[in-house]
């Protein structure tokens, strides 16, 4: 029975574990272990001098192509370029100009529809326009030949670009330009341990095999599964160093005290029924236990071990189990219950951990003491163990007695101390910090803060949620989040952010920012046209150069990316 209860438990080594499971944290958790929200997996290719750019697309496309390969069972949206990004983005904000703009930046823009202001703006596009340049450089002039635009495309670049990435022909560079960055997306939800893991070893593969055949182009990635990943592989490997350090110790102690090779296993026989109690029962009663709450019961075995001194001990001096077990029994369900009561009360806090560690405590020294009293005499008694003669051992050293003239000083010494470190207790503060029961490598940190641009030491990425039953209220608290973002932006109280609310703006919202342009151009843009029309003419350029602008200005006829196609980006 105890064997299929141990079969069904599945042992839970995400560092994820640690976060409490009542209802006030249930949305949080499954929204921090959404893919969609920490699965961005971030690739960099180191380029060379010899690299142009034809030679770096298709080495782009290689590597996307060969990862797709070997990854395709955890990894889907693998990209290497995005040609249309510029223009996908600068579609969307200017068509959508008039909702990011505040009543500052109207005042901004009285300065540049002065008449001298419009002729010297035309001036500066037509020489712009005369000189070697892209197509878009061409269509973003022609769509705002005034500049009007320009501040707040500035302002946006710097708000969305904090690591001064550097997009050119649909591929994204680092700042210095000297590796390339491939995005890609996880195809498992990320509280998903086991597919951590495995991509985490597919991943480190690859690379490995990759920076061996391409020696000038080194890959690396960064990728929050790969945190996790690398906490599941530590909490295994401490699990069982906990435990191998603490049942080696425990033996080592036991055999250089009896001298005896048979007597140390007996003693952990109520150990290993313990555990075996404990896991087995826990099978039947959850689905799962934190590996951490199992790392931490190596400090069981020292408990249980107790058990098995002070049954042994009495047996050394009465040469019989069943007087033996007269005289302990009484003591040792006593002192187990106090033991056990107080991990019971674990399993009320709302820590799973906690709650896993105390029942697995809880029932591990039932189990044991169970054993000790009624297993233990069975298998002496089983397999004829010589108990009589238990060898006698004393301990190596003397425990020093004080003298009777100095027992006051002492216990004075004593409570001195003890109210000297209870007043300098005062200045110790819990530990509250999440990611100091994370483990993070040297390496994985120096990535995070290069591809991810975090710096773990000074910059904390904070996640922020809004909802609401209705749809409508959801949006419009997002996008208020997204007013105050900015505005702590400006005030440099954050360094950076990202919100979908610039993309999902609420009805009403778009209706006040549209009124509010409609009106300021009311009396203004005949005027202004007709002095853009005369500038254009007397320079150069034709009289529907600038139609798309002034259908802009009208709110007519413009084309632009949806919300949907550009936050694929």
């Amino acid at each position: 029975l105890l064997i299929t209860g141990i079969l069904r438990l599945k042992i839970n080594d995400s560092i994820f574990s640690v976060l409490p499971k009542d209802k006030s944290f249930e949305q949080f958790n499954q929204l921090i272990s959404n893919k969609n929200l920490s699965g961005q997996v971030i690739f960099s290719i180191t380029l060379t001098d010899k690299n142009d750019a034809e030679e770096t697309a298709n080495l782009a496309d290689y590597f996307a192509d060969t990862l797709q390969i070997i990854s395709k069972d955890f990894l889907t949206n693998i990209v290497s370029s995005r040609y249309d990004i510029e223009k996908q983005s600068y579609n969307y904000f200017y068509r959508h100009f008039p909702l990011f703009i505040d009543s500052s930046y109207y005042e901004m823009m009285d300065n540049k529809l002065i008449a001298d202001s419009i002729k010297a703006s035309l001036v500066s596009s037509y020489n712009q326009l005369l000189l070697p340049g892209s197509a878009f450089l061409k269509n973003y002039i022609l769509n705002d030949p005034i500049f009007i635009t320009k501040d707040f495309f500035g302002k946006l670049k710097e708000q969305n670009n904090p690591k001064e990435i550097i997009v050119e022909d649909g591929m994204i560079f680092s700042k210095d330009k000297k590796k390339i960055l491939i995005t890609a997306d996880i195809t498992f939800d990320f509280s998903n341990s086991e597919n951590n893991v495995a991509l985490y070893h597919k991943l480190n593969e690859f690379k490995k095999n990759w920076n061996h055949l391409h020696t000038a182009n080194h890959a690396d990635y960064f990728g929050t599964f790969a945190i996790a990943a690398e906490n599941a592989i530590q909490i295994k490997k401490d699990t069982k160093i906990t435990l191998s350090v603490s049942l080696i110790l425990i033996l080592f102690i036991l055999f250089l005290f009896y001298k005896n090779f048979l007597l140390p296993f007996y003693f952990f026989l109520p150990s290993v029924f313990g555990g075996s109690f404990a896991i087995g029962t826990i099978g039947f009663l959850k689905p799962e236990i934190s590996a951490i709450s199992l790392a931490a019961g190596a400090v069981l075995l020292g408990i249980i071990a107790d058990f098995s001194f002070h049954f042994f001990t009495h047996l050394k001096h009465t040469h019989s189990l069943s007087v033996t077990l007269t005289e302990i029994s009484s003591p040792l369900f006593t002192g187990s219950f106090t033991t056990i009561a107080a991990f019971v009360a674990l399993c009320f806090t709302n820590s799973s951990v906690l709650q896993d560690f105390g029942l697995l405590a809880a029932l591990s020294l039932s189990g044991a003491v169970g054993f000790t009293l009624i297993g233990l005499p069975v298998l002496l008694k089983l397999f004829s163990y010589d108990y009589k003669n238990i060898p006698h051992r004393t301990l190596p050293f003397k425990v020093p007695t004080i003298p009777s003239e100095y027992r006051f000083l002492f216990l004075g010494i004593i409570l001195i101390l003890s109210v000297f470190f209870l007043y300098a207790s005062k200045d110790i503060l819990l530990d509250s910090e999440l990611n100091n029961m994370s483990f993070h490598s040297q390496d994985m940190k120096n990535k995070e803060e290069e591809l991810a641009g975090i710096n773990l030491q000074k910059e904390k990425k904070i996640y922020l949620f809004v909802s609401d039953k209705n749809h409508e209220k959801a949006c419009t608290k997002n996008f208020e989040l997204f007013i105050k973002l900015a505005e702590l932006k400006n005030k440099k109280e954050i360094n950076s952010f990202t919100s979908t609310g610039q993309f999902i703006i609420p009805d009403e919202i778009k209706q006040k920012k549209e009124k509010q342009w409609n009106e300021y151009w009311q009396k203004k843009k005949q005027k202004i046209f007709e002095t853009i029309t005369k500038t254009a003419d007397s320079i150069g350029f034709s009289k529907s150069a600038f139609a798309d602008f002034e259908n802009w200005i009208e709110r007519k006829k413009i084309f632009a990316a949806d919300e949907d196609s550009l936050m694929r980006f």
